[in-house]
């Protein structure tokens, strides 16, 4: 499928809406990682299993909102709801651009897609040189990438919201495992009880 200038504009504008609701990146044995990255990119995989176009992507809305807000060992329900909802509104969005469903398929599989691609760069990019130097090379990225698709003006904006993503301001920033290690440290329990 060939996607035009204003067609990929949208799809990388919305990418990021959706990478910044992802669970924040946390340092995990000297490397940023996202929890639950598998939820994320196992999603375009639910758009491939089945030939017809718009049943795939009912089958996609019909996965999406049963596997991402189960809970698992990095996140908690409630973390997984704001990326959820957002995607079901980007989802309808292309649905009534008139489109037809093969291409809303293909629209959706590069969406997905590029919120991954995003939220691997931006780990990528805090591994390599932390999160108070990697200011810089991420806005250079964004310059690069929002500019081809005259997206320019858009920089600032999504800039801001990768750098409010990145920052530990407590809240979800701490993998499951840290969690757990932080309430042991306060005599809280390891594990639940099983119910």
């Amino acid at each position: 499928m060939q996607m035009n200038a204003d067609e990929l504009k949208k799809i990388v504008l919305m990418s990021y809406e959706l990478t910044v609701l992802m669970p924040k990146p946390i340092k995990k044995d000297d490397k940023f990682v996202i929890d639950s990255r598998s939820k994320f990119k196992t999603l375009p995989e639910a758009l491939r299993q089945m030939d017809d176009a718009a049943a795939s992507i009912t089958h996609f809305v019909k996965s999406a909102a049963y596997f991402l807000p189960r809970k698992d060992a990095g996140t908690k329900p409630e973390q997984m709801l704001p990326f959820m909802n957002k995607l079901m509104e980007q989802v309808d969005e292309l649905n009534r651009s008139g489109g037809e469903p093969e291409r809303v398929r293909e629209q959706l599989k590069y969406l997905i897609g590029y919120a991954n691609w995003n939220a691997d760069a931006v780990c990528a990019i805090l591994t390599a040189m932390g999160e108070l130097k990697s200011q810089d090379t991420i806005r250079k990225m964004l310059e690069a990438e929002l500019k081809v698709v005259g997206a320019d003006h858009e920089v600032d904006q999504v800039f801001s919201q990768i750098q409010k993503w990145v920052k530990n301001e407590g809240g979800y920033h701490q993998s499951g495992d840290q969690n757990r290690q932080r309430n042991q440290d306060r005599g809280g329990y390891s594990q639940r009880g099983r119910y």
